[in-house]
């Protein structure tokens, strides 16, 4: 049986460890003033679909490549994806500490969505439409990355991805994300929130 990406995030492990009692009218607030509202470039003349994929508390963005075909992609802290250290201690250092960012990235040979979530479902699932140009420059950047650091490659069958060093650490303020964020607005988004959890919502443009 594969991990989820959702289930054994470090904010999992760290909330199996402080349990808070919180009340419903407080989750619930809590939930508001951490969504991250994503409002979508206007509609381009060359457009793409590209994928947020909300894993419960880890995102992940599919770009489209030339072919059409889908490529994954996730930012996230080094020893707990690469490695599979998902021990307490990895987990706050993740949450408290500055540590080794990592980029994870999968290939796919299809160009249907649902290849992607076959091999790792999500709960919720956003189409964003965006320009060409502006996806086709965020993933060379992602590929350049990613093969300017093959030297630290690692594979995780768990996750269903391939990792390399990402040369921005991961902490509590630079977590995947704020990354995620940052990603949608290279594509032409504008995301209002804090980037602190992974609860978006797609807003339209008025």
């Amino acid at each position: 049986m594969t991990k989820s990406m959702a289930a054994t995030s470090p904010l999992t492990s760290l909330r199996a460890f402080v349990r808070f009692p919180l009340s419903p009218i407080l989750l619930s607030f809590l939930s508001i003033a951490c969504t991250n509202r994503i409002t979508p470039p206007p509609a381009p003349a060359d457009g793409v679909t590209v994928y947020l994929l909300d894993h419960g508390r880890h995102p992940s963005l599919v770009l489209p490549r030339p072919d059409g075909n889908l490529t994954r992609y996730v930012y996230g802290q080094w020893s707990w994806y690469a490695t599979g250290n998902t021990s307490l201690l990895v987990g706050v250092q993740a949450i408290f500490c500055c540590s080794q960012g990592t980029l994870g990235r999968r290939l796919f040979e299809s160009e249907d969505i649902q290849s992607v979530l076959d091999l790792d479902g999500a709960v919720h699932l956003y189409a964003i439409r965006v320009d060409r140009v502006a996806a086709d420059r965020l993933r060379d950047e992602l590929d350049a990355i990613f093969e300017a650091n093959l030297c630290t490659l690692r594979a995780n069958a768990d996750y269903h991805l391939d990792f390399v060093h990402h040369p921005q650490p991961y902490s509590s303020i630079h977590n995947c994300n704020h990354v995620i964020v940052v990603w949608l607005r290279a594509l032409g988004c504008d995301v209002r929130g804090t980037g602190f959890l992974s609860c978006w919502r797609i807003a339209s443009r008025s």
